[in-house]
């Protein structure tokens, strides 16, 4: 009888000193700490039990012990890589495009001018005074960059403040052209496809890649203050190059000897103004169409 009770007094604490060696209890994800949150140390003499969480949208669980449940761990993790080299594969080739397109444009903008200059080097000189030309150029280097990358760089050859800067850069050449330069001449044959490409193609096929393609976050203020830094410098490339080499300005709104030091400086702060507010406008819409993606995308996989 007394051998009973002392069998049946020393039994608790023989059950918990083994419970107390077999588990350890690990938070998951900043989860409260429960039985589903155990994890299986495979490498220690410890044995624990083997829920692991599995993040398959809200609070869902899997017991990766199952086979079931290692073939959905195992498939989901290979799907994400797989989608992962995919959008990585079509984003060099979607630039490839790009740089590809802009090039042919150039090039026909190039011959025009070595047809009209007399030569290769005084059409290339005349050419490389346009933002347009230089913008384009600009464009075409950084698609041609994104493009060579390897899969592991995963087009981050440029950062995001760049191409926030190139795409603003590039979307204002279209804009300012539409709207107050293409008035001003007429072009016909050759000529007039080159200028539609610099002007139009280009720079919708640009922000089109941006879009789709380019996905790694920037502050809006950080971008805004990135689109100033090419159109300002642009100014100060023009007033250096006219004043020193060839008196020759390319645009009517930087045109020094008609609009005075003053209005020159203040067209020249208008233009950073007006890219960077680009810029950040830019920004603001694509975080806008990236959380109606993704509110969309997670309603339809709770459905």
């Amino acid at each position: 009888m007394n051998l009973v009770l002392l069998l049946t007094l020393a039994l608790p604490t023989v059950v918990h000193a083994s419970a107390s060696n077999r588990f350890t209890a690990t938070i998951s994800n900043n989860r409260p700490l429960s039985l589903l949150s155990f994890t299986r140390h495979e490498k220690t003499s410890r044995q624990f039990p083997s829920w692991q969480p599995i993040p398959r949208g809200g609070d869902t669980y899997m017991d990766t012990s199952s086979s079931e449940g290692q073939n959905v761990a195992t498939t989901g993790a290979t799907q994400a890589m797989n989608d992962t080299r995919i959008m990585t594969k079509n984003s060099r080739l979607a630039a490839l495009a790009v740089c590809t397109t802009t090039v042919i444009f150039l090039s026909m903008r190039v011959w025009g001018s070595w047809i009209r200059r007399g030569s290769l080097a005084t059409g290339l000189w005349f050419l490389s005074h346009f933002f347009t030309i230089l913008t384009n150029a600009a464009v075409a280097v950084a698609m041609g960059v994104t493009a060579a990358s390897s899969n592991k760089n995963n087009n981050k050859a440029l950062s995001p403040s760049i191409w926030i800067a190139l795409v603003s850069a590039i979307l204002g050449v279209g804009i300012v052209y539409h709207a107050a330069l293409k008035h001003l001449r007429t072009l016909t044959g050759l000529n007039k496809i080159a200028d539609e490409g610099v002007h139009t193609v280009v720079p919708i096929a640009t922000f089109a890649w941006w879009m789709i393609f380019e996905h790694r976050p920037v502050p809006i203020w950080q971008g805004a203050k990135a689109c100033v830094v090419w159109p300002v410098a642009y100014g100060v490339y023009i007033l250096i190059r006219a004043n020193l080499l060839d008196g020759f300005y390319p645009y009517p709104f930087l045109n020094l000897p008609e609009i005075g030091l003053q209005q020159f400086v203040i067209n020249c702060i208008g233009l950073g103004v007006v890219f960077g507010g680009l810029g950040a406008g830019l920004l603001g819409m694509k975080r806008g169409v990236e959380a109606v993606t993704k509110t969309k995308t997670e309603t339809k996989k709770k459905q």
